[in-house]
């Protein structure tokens, strides 16, 4: 049966026997007792909570191995299906976040705009009026631009950036 524990002081180390580094955390109980344990991950998804983060703890032969946690801080909504990420400064509040939505898009911070990346294909659309299309003029006279009378689509392929998208 496990106990309900209040993590703190998370600690990225190796434990006497374990097979590699993992995240050492001291376990306070309902009763304030207080003692150590190992803080399991699901594998690909790693974060060192902060304190006061609330964890399942189970004793296995004397050792304490934390195999779930949740913050009563962060309370974020979301659909069925869906993901979330977060980043918390040490106080726990959140910097930023990356959602992933029901329709399969990855949201960053809450945002609305969409991001092209390395390779992208796209279509440039350039306004009627702001592009000098033909100059005429001879020796001595001057030049006179002719600005696009409509606007003209160029296709293209994003050549600079990067493969990862990165967003503000």
């Amino acid at each position: 049966m496990g106990t309900l524990v209040e993590l703190k002081n998370a600690i990225f180390k190796k434990l006497i026997g374990a097979p590699g580094k993992s995240l050492s955390v001291d376990l306070k109980t309902i009763g304030d007792s207080t003692d150590d344990g190992e803080l399991y991950h699901t594998p690909g998804v790693f974060s060192k909570p902060h304190d006061h983060v609330i964890g399942v703890a189970h004793d296995i032969n004397g050792f304490n191995i934390v195999v779930g946690t949740h913050d009563y801080k962060y309370d974020k909504d979301i659909d069925k299906g869906e993901a979330i990420l977060y980043s918390i400064d040490a106080d726990g509040n959140v910097l930023s976040s990356a959602k992933v939505n029901k329709d399969g898009k990855f949201i960053v911070n809450d945002g609305t705009k969409y991001a092209a990346r390395k390779n992208d294909a796209v279509v440039v659309t350039i306004p009627a009026g702001t592009f000098i299309v033909s100059v005429s003029g001879g020796l001595g006279a001057a030049a006179v631009g002719t600005l696009n009378p409509f606007d003209i689509d160029v296709d293209g392929i994003i050549t600079e950036g990067s493969n990862v998208v990165l967003l503000p």
